[in-house]
């Protein structure tokens, strides 16, 4: 693990739609299996059909597992987020368990390195068992990295600031400009 990870045992991402968050975590995330750290989480992926965005995935990691996680065209039933309906249901049957994390092979060792959570945001945030989940991995004593929705229109998100507020974590906002920069601190 890179020297960034072990000082700050929670390290986030933050920044505007667009600017390259996931991005910067996957090429991390990458980069940590290919030294052989076990990271296991999630992260969220637009969809596309047709060259239109219809929504977001979550993908699993290490499995590669896809699962809707909000659509522009969802059920009237699904708690809205801008355009989007959440599926809450997929969210906490896919990514929350990911977040849980197994007990150790033995007393001495650990079954995780690194937990990926991509992302805490307004979308995540409509699942009670998605804030559980995070409040208690941010408890333990693993490395986690992930992504923070940032304040849009001046409109804050409690949930991110108490997240920012917590022990040992680190937020860096990520630019279409500084992105490669983050990428080399990290």
């Amino acid at each position: 693990m890179s020297e960034s990870l072990e000082l700050a045992r929670r390290t986030f991402v933050t920044g505007q739609p667009g600017s390259g968050k996931t991005t910067l975590v996957m090429a991390l995330v990458h980069a940590l299996l290919e030294r052989g750290v076990r990271c296991q989480g999630f992260y969220t992926q637009e969809c596309r059909e047709g060259g239109q965005r219809i929504g977001f995935d979550i993908v699993t990691i290490p499995s590669g597992e896809r699962a809707p996680l909000a659509r522009k065209k969802g059920p009237r039933h699904w708690p809205k987020v801008g355009s989007y309906s959440v599926d809450v249901a997929s969210l906490e049957k896919y990514a929350v368990p990911t977040l849980l994390l197994p007990p150790p092979p033995t007393p001495d060792s650990k079954a995780v390195d690194v937990v990926i959570c991509d992302e805490v945001g307004r979308m995540e945030l409509k699942s009670e068992k998605f804030k559980k989940a995070v409040r208690s991995l941010l408890k333990l004593d693993i490395p986690v990295l992930g992504t923070l929705t940032a304040a849009r229109y001046g409109h804050r998100v409690a949930f991110c600031d108490w997240i920012r507020e917590q022990d040992q974590v680190a937020v860096h906002n990520v630019t279409k400009s500084n992105r490669d920069g983050v990428k080399a601190l990290l």
